[in-house]
């Protein structure tokens, strides 16, 4: 596969970086790096009397970037602080698999998943240029993944190539 990415861009996107849900063709949407999805049909979603929305985010346990390092909260903070969003009025990082965002108003994409980011790889280029470092960064430099796969090698405009992620929590990918 060929590119001008590191990240990747479609279906090679997805291969390695994945969400903390995931919605199908047909609308539902699945749990995939947390134990259930927030709607109001779980203890997930808190409607404050003040008008504002708190989410709250539940990783499953054990859950690993693919270079070994444990994925938690922080990575999903990380992720919020990198891209800040001006609707969220406070990120808490309740445990470390446990992040709460309350949002000013109950706005619907507060329901969106959080792609997260590998704050342990990260939080040096961001503390020196914030997002475009981040972007610019992602763009050139393999990164941990979370998918079934991770980048290996990557040079611009010549070559990406995947391979199994070997901390995916699901079973192993079909494709060596």
């Amino acid at each position: 596969t060929t590119g001008r990415s590191c990240s990747g861009t479609g279906t090679t996107r997805h291969a390695a970086q994945w969400a903390t849900t995931r919605t199908e063709l047909d609308g539902t949407t699945y749990p995939v790096l947390v134990e259930e999805v927030p709607g109001i049909t779980n203890d997930a979603l808190t409607f404050h009397a003040d008008g504002s929305l708190e989410v709250r985010w539940q990783l499953r346990p054990g859950l690993k970037w693919s270079d070994g390092a444990p994925l938690t909260a922080e990575d999903l903070k990380f992720a919020l602080e990198v891209s800040p969003d001006p609707r969220i009025e406070s990120v808490d990082v309740k445990s470390d698999t446990e992040l709460s965002v309350r949002y000013r108003e109950r706005v619907a994409v507060a329901l969106d998943p959080i792609q997260p980011m590998p704050k342990h790889v990260l939080k040096d280029v961001h503390a020196k240029g914030g997002f475009e470092a981040v972007r610019t960064h992602r763009q050139a430099h393999p990164l941990p993944s979370l998918g079934p796969y991770h980048v290996t090698k990557f040079e611009e405009d010549k070559i990406l190539i995947f391979e199994r992620n070997p901390h995916f929590s699901g079973p192993p990918a079909s494709l060596a």
